[in-house]
């Protein structure tokens, strides 16, 4: 059995940033695998918070995709965000980015 894994995944900058919110974008090869995808987030690289998981589609190469605007996001700080592409066999994060939240 031939596993598929996804691949070139990518975080990519964060677009309406505000002063509690932001919406976190990603890329990602499928593989040809039913990928799932999500954001890890936090304060430190340590993150401590994901968004829920999304699913990615298939047969588009690459994919983009957004999650929802997060919310709550603790003002007047640096906020480390990265893209996780994961199927039943492997997990693959994207590089982390930061964005300041600024009141």
């Amino acid at each position: 059995m031939q596993a598929f894994a996804p691949s070139d995944v990518t975080t990519l900058p964060a677009t309406d940033v505000g002063q509690t919110e932001a919406t976190f974008n990603g890329s990602a090869n499928p593989g040809g695998a039913a990928v799932l995808t999500h954001f890890d987030f936090g304060t430190t690289t340590a993150y401590g918070t994901s968004t829920q998981e999304a699913p990615l589609p298939v047969g588009t190469v690459p994919a983009l995709f957004a999650d929802a605007t997060v919310t709550g996001l603790p003002p007047d700080s640096t906020v480390h965000f990265r893209a996780v592409a994961r199927t039943d066999f492997v997990t693959v994060d994207g590089a982390f980015l930061a964005i300041d939240i600024s009141v």
